[in-house]
């Protein structure tokens, strides 16, 4: 755990001091490190310089002005996670629902509907440009998972008769960033995490120990 992951933890902890966050709520810290990985890397980082280590450039600002750097970090957190309290919803493994996008299955690949990507690199450019939108318009949480399920049902409506490269990915590209600014406007739960029951159990346990 490099210096930053380190203060992003004791903010965490600090902001909801309820939460395990090395334990039973790992998920939520192993988040809102991507998270604010994504955000320095579309916030603070010059395009040609994005591909570098965002760590390095985590690193760079912390050096800058550390005080500065950890205010900043405590109106973040406190942001991310009411963020999280607002698009994450924890169901069973086995509850069976309908939903939007979930952190447990969201496809990393379209799937088959006669559109191919050129490359990995351009399927990267356009998640990177899903992400950006999401981050522009306020959604920094869950922003990975929110920007691969965005690529994969908009890749899933190019119709297989579309067959000019160009048209399909201006096209999916339209839908796609649309698609981002669309969800800011979205009340209530985006993301669904699977957990089992042990989780609650868990949970209703570290509440009665800091209630008592």
């Amino acid at each position: 755990m490099n210096s930053v992951e380190a203060i992003l933890l004791t903010k965490i902890k600090a902001a909801e001091p309820t939460l395990d966050i090395l334990g039973s709520d790992k998920k939520i810290l192993q988040t809102v490190q991507q998270d604010f990985a994504n955000y320095v890397k579309f916030t603070f980082m010059k395009e040609e310089t994005r591909n570098l280590d965002c760590n390095q450039k985590l690193e760079q600002l912390m050096n800058e002005d550390a005080n500065e750097f950890e205010s900043f970090l405590t109106v973040w957190i406190g942001n991310w996670l009411n963020k999280w309290k607002k698009r994450v919803k924890l169901v069973l493994e086995n509850t069976i629902q309908e939903k939007q996008c979930s952190t447990s299955d969201t496809a990393t690949h379209s799937i088959d509907t006669g559109f191919k990507w050129k490359s990995l690199e351009q399927k990267q450019e356009m998640l990177n440009m899903i992400t950006s939108t999401l981050i522009k318009n306020g959604e920094i949480c869950c922003t990975q998972p929110l920007a691969e399920n965005i690529l994969t049902k908009e890749s899933s409506k190019i119709k297989k008769s579309q067959t000019n490269d160009r048209e399909q990915v201006f096209t999916l590209l339209n839908s796609a960033l649309s698609r981002a600014r669309e969800i800011a406007h979205i009340s209530g739960p985006l993301i669904h995490v699977k957990v089992d029951k042990g989780y609650f159990k868990a949970t209703k346990s570290c509440t009665e120990i800091v209630s008592s």
